[in-house]
């Protein structure tokens, strides 16, 4: 059970429900973190936004499924393991790749880099050490690349951390962590 409730469409304010149909327009329906995180119309409308400008980097939609597997697993959040899971699913990754991307393991050497950077970023709460930024370098990530890997960490944090102290009620099919 939820430590915090998600919010009731049906009684939510003019503001919350405006950013509900934000959501449901893109995603096809309100998924618990968000309507959870809709207790703070600033919270929600922060996280979409980063949403948003994810899709403006270097990435695309199936890595940045691969970099929100691996920093969920990193930050233990069953909930977004789950969540990702689904859509890296709808996105044709393999369960070998959904599975990997958890451990920071890719098919490529760029992607390992980024999913192993990406892990560290959580880990050490962005305290990396230049052999990290060197060997993600070395695999060809340039530094545009590293500083949307940090918008990734930012991002899948926030909702992490929100599911985290919520206990949001997971509403896709549950995936263990690793």
């Amino acid at each position: 059970m939820s430590r915090i409730d998600p919010v009731d469409a049906e009684v939510c304010s003019a503001d919350q429900r405006t950013l509900f149909e934000t959501v449901e327009k893109k995603m096809g329906s309100v998924p618990n973190v968000l309507k959870t995180l809709g207790h703070s119309t600033a919270a929600l409308d922060a996280y979409l936004k980063l949403s948003a400008a994810q899709e403006k980097s270097a990435f695309t939609a199936a890595e940045r499924e691969l970099l929100s597997l691996a920093i969920s697993a990193e930050n233990s959040c069953k909930y977004c393991v789950s969540a990702h899971s689904a859509i890296a699913s709808q996105l044709k990754l393999s369960e070998e790749q959904i599975k990997a991307a958890m451990s920071g393991r890719a098919g490529d050497v760029r992607m390992e880099a980024a999913l192993r950077l990406a892990k560290t970023l959580a880990a050490e709460r962005g305290w990396v050490g230049d052999d990290a930024l060197q060997s993600a370098r070395k695999a060809g990530l340039k530094d545009g690349e590293v500083m949307d890997i940090v918008l990734a960490v930012t991002a899948n944090t926030l909702t992490n951390y929100a599911n985290h102290l919520a206990d949001t009620d997971i509403d896709f099919p549950p995936v263990d962590l690793p």
